[in-house]
């Protein structure tokens, strides 16, 4: 993985940070020059080769933004089963359930055993966490901003839920064919070992219900062709 930090603790002036209007990422451009200049000065930029595992707990003091590309994560038990599932592209921000710290109820490690991986050559934005914290109590509009990610996580959760429990291996490695299939991932390029390290299924199981899978998905397909 490779890594390229700003240099931090140096301030920014508007107009200066790293991602130019063209390729920002709609997080970012969500929010004022101020509050996001602010961001970038206390940023390090991660370059993540197709294939690779993320370990989130690399990245435990930092929110991470996908500025380009597709990657996705998944939560584990402490039995090793994928507990929740998700898949994002470019603007999606991940770690935010860190911004409040020690809470009442978890102390910050509680989702230690989040992990990623990176369906294509991506980029990712690693924000200190002490400076998104610093901009929620300064900037009520990014606080806003922040509140509305962090729903948005919470209902990925339900809904990752409630795919996992319900659905059997062929319709669970379907949904991931067609998640990534709609964020133009080729699937050419997507291994069984890929798609079962986010299922928590081995290569061999894939393998094995990878045909029903296809089958499911040429179905749908034939229905909203003939609709």
């Amino acid at each position: 993985m490779e890594r390229t930090a700003n240099q931090q603790g140096q301030s920014t002036v508007p107009g200066s940070c790293p991602c130019s209007d063209a390729e920002m990422n709609p997080f970012c451009k969500s929010l004022n020059e101020q509050t996001r200049c602010k961001l970038c000065a206390a940023s390090r930029q991660l370059r993540i080769k197709r294939g690779a595992t993320i370990p989130v707990s690399e990245f435990a003091s930092e929110m991470l933004i996908v500025k380009s590309g597709v990657v996705a994560s998944a939560l584990l038990t402490e039995n090793g089963k994928t507990q929740g599932a998700f898949i994002a592209q470019k603007g999606y921000v991940a770690n935010i359930i860190r911004i409040a710290g020690r809470t009442e109820r978890y102390d910050e490690t509680f989702n230690n055993s989040h992990f990623g991986c990176a369906f294509t050559d991506a980029r990712l934005c690693a924000v200190q966490i002490e400076a998104v914290r610093k901009c929620f109590h300064e900037d009520p509009e990014f606080a806003w901003k922040m509140f509305s990610e962090i729903s948005d996580r919470c209902k990925d959760v339900m809904q990752s839920l409630t795919l996992l429990t319900e659905m059997s291996g062929a319709e669970k490695v379907a949904w991931v064919l067609d998640e990534l299939e709609g964020m133009g991932v080729d699937l050419t390029t997507v291994t069984h070992e890929s798609i079962g390290r986010i299922l928590n299924m081995n290569r061999v199981s894939v393998t094995r219900v990878m045909a029903a899978a296809l089958e499911q998905r040429a179905r749908r397909q034939d229905f909203a062709d003939a609709s």
